[in-house]
């Protein structure tokens, strides 16, 4: 119920500053109403775009119009809800990109823990081989 009052609100004020704007000698037809919805989906937007229109009063033509949207459209280049989505795209290209750099170095921790296991292996062999030569070292020193 309160989005529908909100929305239906927001409607009502858009129409009034559109009725606003007619009173200044602006014909607000079809194709403005069009161009207005298409190009500006914000709801704040909307709201300083028909303000910067009020305010321009009886100077109001429909190049300024054509003014106020072009700059309107400068300040934010791209629709919020646009730029969330670029983000989220390159969120989750950057997540997959840092899973595949995980993955390759597991893959080599993987390798590694695997090398020094043999290492490790090799050097308790080799400490054994020498201690039994320095045993039988000995032993031939003995004789």
């Amino acid at each position: 119920m309160f989005v529908h009052w909100t929305t239906a609100t927001c409607s009502l004020i858009i129409w009034g500053k559109l009725l606003e704007i007619e009173g200044n000698g602006i014909p607000i037809d079809q194709a403005f109403c069009r161009r207005f919805t298409k190009e500006i989906k914000d709801y704040s937007k909307k709201m300083n775009f028909l303000n910067r229109c009020v305010n321009e009063g009886g100077n109001l033509t429909k190049q300024r119009i054509r003014e106020i949207m072009k700059d309107l459209k400068e300040e934010v280049s791209v629709d919020i809800g646009e730029d969330e989505n670029y983000l989220i795209k390159e969120l989750q290209l950057k997540n997959r990109k840092l899973q595949i750099k995980l993955a390759e170095e597991k893959s080599k921790n993987e390798k590694l823990r695997k090398c020094i296991v043999a290492l490790e292996g090799t050097c308790n062999k080799l400490t054994t081989r020498i201690t039994s030569l320095e045993t039988l070292n000995n032993v031939q020193k003995c004789q």
